[in-house]
């Protein structure tokens, strides 16, 4: 990840996200410590390179629900592609 974002948040990101492999957008903005202009930029580029995926789409006010699926993988006991 930190060869993929080029980022010195990188890191504090990925320690994040195994955290809470399931969360929302805001959810993330608000408690990573992360300035919210990276943690955007750091998110599309997850997104954008698959290593997190969409769980659930957004909905009224519902935010979209996002997933680190290979973490959850591994937890369970599958294999990861």
């Amino acid at each position: 990840m930190p060869d993929m974002t080029r980022s010195r948040y990188s890191m504090a990101a990925l320690d994040w996200i195994f955290g809470r492999p399931i969360f929302s957008a805001p959810m993330f903005f608000g408690q990573a410590h992360i300035p919210e202009r990276t943690a955007r930029r750091l998110l599309a580029m997850l997104r954008d390179n698959g290593v997190i995926r969409d769980l659930a789409p957004e909905s009224g006010r519902r935010s979209r629900l996002l997933v680190f699926p290979d973490f959850l993988n591994i937890a369970e006991g599958r294999p990861t592609f």
